[in-house]
């Protein structure tokens, strides 16, 4: 379900800001995400206390420290 969430606040924040490019938007998903606690699991030799790793990317994602992210940014 991580797509179609991902792909809600994207289409939520161009909404808004409709001249943003790719890195701004991926700079805002990113810097919004509540990071999850650490499972110790490893994939691919990344831990899960890394950020991103390959069990939860960048965290959880949460639409309004994004939204307030492209509002102080851009």
């Amino acid at each position: 379900m991580a797509c179609p969430h991902a792909a809600g606040l994207s289409a939520l924040i161009l909404h808004d800001r409709p001249n943003l490019n790719v890195d701004q938007l991926k700079a805002a998903l990113v810097s919004g995400c509540q990071r999850i606690t650490a499972s110790g699991k490893t994939c691919s030799g990344v831990s899960d206390s890394v950020y991103p790793n390959h069990h939860v990317g960048a965290g959880r994602i949460d639409a309004v420290a994004s939204t307030n992210f492209v509002l102080e940014n851009f």
